[in-house]
């Protein structure tokens, strides 16, 4: 008969091919919530923008210095429901989500030294609220999940708003200056900066 650890082992071996899976899923299901929710959306806004203003190359100023203000600004707040405080952003949903696979994460591996140790053993499990305060603190690609978000959200803003600018400088017409930000037909639009960014 295996030993306790070699028990242990082979149950954590098969639980992470499972997590493996749980991950594509999830990264799946965010990029769709993405593509439905946000992307469609700063497309529109974005198309609409730039067709106001003159694209004729040059320096930006006056009214299209302005006009590029308040399409900086609906950018924002378009990002608002991919990282704003509302219960039905993209962040708020992720971290709700997060926190639901830590509890069964905790709870599987409760079950697991359970199910394997031949002693009866007292474990206690981790509060919702503990879970919820290390899905959103721990660093997560090198920050806090909020701050991670954030910059994200800052980063696209970022990028949207430059490739604008400098299609205007360089005299691009409206379809390719959209064509770099929301990418080509022929490669599925996943060369664009929105794409590349979320």
């Amino acid at each position: 008969m295996a030993t306790v650890n070699e028990q242990l082992q082979d149950k954590s071996i098969r639980h992470l091919i499972q997590l493996l899976r749980l991950q594509n899923g999830e990264a799946k299901a965010i990029i769709k919530m993405l593509d439905d929710e946000v992307i469609p959306d700063l497309v529109d806004k974005i198309a609409a923008a730039v067709s106001r203003m003159e694209l004729s190359g040059g320096v930006i100023k006056g009214v299209e210095a302005q006009r590029l203000q308040k399409l900086s600004g609906a950018i924002t707040e378009i990002l608002e429901r991919f990282d704003g405080d509302a219960p039905n952003s993209v962040r708020s949903r992720l971290v709700e989500r997060l926190v639901e696979i830590s509890d069964t994460e905790a709870q599987w591996a409760n079950r697991a030294i359970q199910d394997v140790l031949p002693i009866e053993w007292n474990t206690s499990m981790p509060s919702v609220n503990t879970l919820r305060s290390l899905v959103v603190n721990q660093p997560f690609d090198g920050a806090p999940l909020n701050e991670w978000f954030s910059n994200l959200s800052t980063n696209a803003k970022d990028k949207i708003t430059q490739a604008v600018r400098i299609g205007m400088v360089e005299g691009q017409t409206m379809d390719q200056i959209m064509q770099r930000i929301r990418g080509t037909a022929a490669e599925n639009f996943t060369d664009g900066i929105l794409h590349k960014q979320f």
